[in-house]
């Protein structure tokens, strides 16, 4: 079951579970800017460790018309959204794949970018073996970076074959966690995904205190519970949809 936490609610919570009350003014030693900073980065911790298990949170779509051939390469190339942690699939159609059903692109490894070629009847292959979704394949070929001072790169993608061009595409992804700083902003969680959060930040803010040390094992006991309620939530899905490049052949790096 889904549900919100505001970024002012949770912030009380941990006060209260690592008793750092009195100590929480702007120039305290655990001031609200600082608890809410600590909040995020373990939240996007928690949907990073959701995410590993298998778990669909933050699963987006974006949808476009493909291009064409990228100059001096045997591809297309797709730019990912800005904020895309991870690409879990691509699907086309229309253009010249001569479908109008939407149809799954196979994920290959960077690796294996040079064993794609086209057969004499047009169809598409990686060292040799057609791909299993009988269309064609995707892989990352760069992924996000910085250019400085502060402006994020998105990933690219290769997409083959080239008569691709022109389809139309679904590309599925999950979104990086931007982080909220208004008091009312709120956190999606779900059940047991709160005392993760709300545990893990209060041990970041008890262990600066030595005379905490009682709080953080207890909030230390209570995040480890959460965590493997967080296990036990992904052990019940089924994974079949989980994407993970499938070999073709050849040897991989």
């Amino acid at each position: 079951m889904a549900f919100t936490m505001t970024l002012d609610d949770a912030r009380t919570e941990v006060i209260h579970i690592a008793a750092i009350d009195g100590k929480t003014g702007s120039n305290g030693r655990h001031s609200p800017t600082r608890i809410a900073a600590i909040l995020n980065r373990k939240y996007r911790a928690l949907i990073s460790r959701a995410g590993r298990l298998g778990l669909p949170h933050g699963l987006l779509q974006a949808t476009g018309t493909l291009g064409s051939q990228l100059a001096n390469e045997d591809y297309i190339e797709l730019s990912a959204p800005a904020l895309a942690a991870e690409v879990f699939g691509v699907d086309v159609r229309g253009g010249s794949i001569g479908s109008s059903k939407w149809q799954k692109l196979d994920p290959l490894s960077w690796e294996q970018r040079r064993d794609v070629y086209l057969d004499n009847a047009g169809g598409v292959l990686c060292a040799g073996v057609l791909p299993k979704h009988g269309v064609g394949f995707w892989a990352t070929s760069q992924g996000p970076k910085v250019t400085q001072p502060a402006t994020l790169v998105p990933a690219k993608l290769a997409i083959w074959p080239l008569r691709c061009a022109a389809a139309s595409y679904t590309l599925h992804y999950a979104s990086q966690w931007p982080g909220i700083t208004s008091g009312t902003d709120s956190f999606l969680l779900h059940d047991g995904w709160d005392e993760w959060l709300l545990n893990a930040a209060a041990m970041v803010c008890a262990q600066r205190d030595s005379n905490k040390l009682k709080n953080y094992e207890t909030a230390n006991a209570a995040w480890l519970a959460a965590d493997q309620m967080l296990e036990d939530q992904a052990a019940r899905l089924d994974r079949s949809g989980f994407v993970e490049p499938t070999p073709y052949g050849g040897i991989q790096l």
